[in-house]
């Protein structure tokens, strides 16, 4: 699973982070961002999953691949 953050879309609420540390970050203007290239751990899937849902701006976006 991959998983990254559209900076155009985040409104920096943080949920996310709050959610999984471990994958998301915070930029110094407040955006959440990603490293793309990670391969989210299996034990964090749910975590993230439930990060995106919660998003209030749906900026997150999950691959399978």
């Amino acid at each position: 699973m991959k998983v990254s953050v559209d900076p155009d879309m985040c409104v920096a609420y943080g949920g996310c982070i709050a959610h999984v540390r471990e994958v998301f970050n915070m930029a110094a203007d407040g955006v959440s961002y990603t490293d793309e290239n990670q391969n989210v751990p299996e034990r964090l899937a749910d975590a993230v999953q439930s990060a995106s849902r919660n998003c209030p701006a749906q900026a997150i976006t999950i691959s399978l691949s």
